[in-house]
C-alpha cells in the first residue's frame, strides 16, 4: 500500500513549512522544485500543512523548498558511478527533478524484505545489471564517494563499508539529495 502524502510528510518533516512543501513535492511529481517556488511565492498567502492543519506563511513553505533542493556541485575525482532501477514515472521524476529524500515513498512498516529496503535514502547497485530486477528503467548516477553508506539491513548484519555494500547484492543507499544533473539513462 502506497502512503498518502500527508503520512509521508508527518514521518519526516521537521516543521510544519517543512511538511507542506513536502506535500506539495508530492502532489505534484511532474513539476520541478523551482516551479513550486515560483507558484507558492505568486500566492502570496498562507499555505495549510495537511499534517499539522494549521495555516503556514507562505515565505516559510519557499524556504523548506529551497532547502530541500538538491544543489549542483561539479564533478570531481572522487565520483562513483552507481546505478539505481526503478519504474518510468519515478525515472522521470529523477531525471527532471533529482532525487529529494523527504519525497520518498516510504513503507508503513519499518522492516526489511527483499526489494524493499528501510533506509530513507536511493539504494543503488554497482552495475546496470546489478540493480535490473528492482525495475524495468535503470538510471545512472554519478555521485560523491562520501554519499554512499551501508543501509541499515547491511548494517545490522555488520556490514560497516559502502564500498563493500555497494558491491552485494543488496548494494549501498545514498541519503544526500542529488541533483537531476547527476542522473542519465542507461
Amino acid at each position: 500500500m502506497k502512503p498518502s502524502a500527508s503520512w509521508v510528510a508527518s514521518r519526516w518533516a521537521s516543521s510544519a513549512a517543512e511538511s507542506a512543501a513536502i506535500s506539495l513535492l508530492q502532489d505534484a511529481p511532474d513539476e520541478s522544485v523551482d516551479d513550486l517556488i515560483r507558484m507558492v511565492q505568486r500566492a502570496r498567502s498562507s499555505l495549510m500543512d495537511p499534517v499539522s492543519r494549521e495555516f503556514v506563511d507562505s515565505k516559510e513553505v519557499v524556504k523548506a523548498l529551497e532547502r530541500m533542493r538538491p544543489q549542483e556541485q561539479p564533478l570531481s575525482g572522487s565520483d562513483v558511478r552507481v546505478y539505481h532501477a526503478t519504474d518510468r514515472s519515478t525515472a522521470q521524476r529523477l531525471l527532471q527533478r533529482g532525487f529529494i529524500p523527504q519525497t520518498k515513498p516510504r513503507s508503513r512498516v519499518e522492516t526489511y524484505a527483499p526489494g524493499r529496503g528501510i533506509d530513507p535514502g536511493l539504494y543503488v547497485g554497482v552495475s546496470p545489471r546489478a540493480v535490473d530486477s528492482y525495475g524495468p528503467t535503470t538510471l545512472e548516477i554519478t555521485v560523491p564517494k562520501k554519499w554512499l553508506e551501508v543501509p541499515t539491513e547491511l548494517a545490522q548484519l555488520g556490514e560497516a563499508n559502502p564500498m563493500s555494500a555497494l558491491r552485494s547484492h543488496d548494494g549501498a543507499v545514498v541519503n544526500h539529495p542529488i541533483p537531476a544533473s547527476r542522473f542519465r539513462l542507461v
